[in-house]
């Protein structure tokens, strides 16, 4: 890969630490909604069972979805100061920054929310674009949806997130992918489905891009 490397970041829990925001959010509105509220076994449950069982078990049909996942951005939007910067994810992205990269987000939450958290955190200037595709289980749609929108071949973009779903949709479309362990999973599950780099903290995600865009 050349010096016109596009990295792309997912937002939520690979730069953005919202899953309890989220869970809370969610378990607020459920009642109006006519869903189930989530325990506290929801964390580990979110890691082994696929989503699309557990919203069914959930009572969330997908257009009880499409209406929740709207209802919890704009919720998010107004407590975004709530919202904590995964540690040392902000230092990282400098750096990267300062090497030249062209840096983007791929997000399911708002362009909104995400840009608010940017401009709240001070990381405005760090990227060039961001991206938000609704559609929550079809992330390599999105992902040939953003490529055509911002003119990029897949072969120029390394995509970086926390979630398993993140290393499928890469691998499908065709994208190298590093996978983080701050966020929903673990190294071990994360491994097991072989992207180009696990990394366990920031520095080491910086040290990752380096080694797979050829940098010293």
């Amino acid at each position: 890969m050349k010096k016109d490397t596009c990295l792309v970041f997912d937002f939520d829990g690979t730069l953005a630490d919202t899953l309890e925001l989220v869970l809370n959010l969610y378990n607020k509105v459920a009642p109006a909604y006519g869903c189930q509220p989530a325990g506290e076994e929801i964390r580990e449950r979110i890691l082994v069972e696929p989503y699309s069982a557990l919203l069914k078990e959930y009572g969330i049909s997908n257009l009880k979805l499409a209406a929740l996942m709207l209802r919890i951005r704009t919720d998010m939007g107004k407590l975004l100061a709530e919202v904590k910067v995964v540690e040392g994810i902000k230092e990282a992205l400098l750096k990267l920054k300062q090497q030249g990269f062209t840096m983007g987000v791929l997000t399911s939450n708002s362009r909104k929310n995400v840009c608010a958290f940017m401009a709240h955190n001070g990381m405005t200037e760090v990227f060039d674009f961001i991206y938000s595709g609704k559609n929550l289980f079809g992330k390599d749609k999105v992902m040939h949806q953003m490529l055509a929108k911002e003119g990029l071949t897949k072969e120029k973009v390394l995509y970086v997130g926390d979630e398993l779903r993140d290393i499928e949709a890469s691998k499908k479309v065709g994208l190298r992918v590093i996978a983080v362990t701050w966020g929903l999973y673990g190294k071990e599950a994360l491994a097991a489905l072989n992207p180009e780099a696990v990394v366990e903290t920031p520095e080491e995600l910086v040290s990752g891009v380096y080694a797979l865009t050829g940098r010293v």
